[in-house]
């Protein structure tokens, strides 16, 4: 088993099948506003942590 931390800092749920999911939800569960997108730390971080 993994230990490895998720770099954008959460943990995936464990249903894992994202191209079943509406987007909404796959949007709360990554805490992304699909109306305004990712702050520009937000960008950063992910682009950083190659997500």
């Amino acid at each position: 088993m993994s230990t490895e931390a998720d770099p954008v800092g959460r943990r995936p749920p464990e249903r894992t099948d994202w191209y079943a999911r509406a987007p909404q939800e796959v949007a709360r569960v990554l805490g992304v506003d699909p109306q305004i997108g990712l702050s520009a730390a937000r960008r950063s971080r992910r682009a950083t942590a190659g997500s």
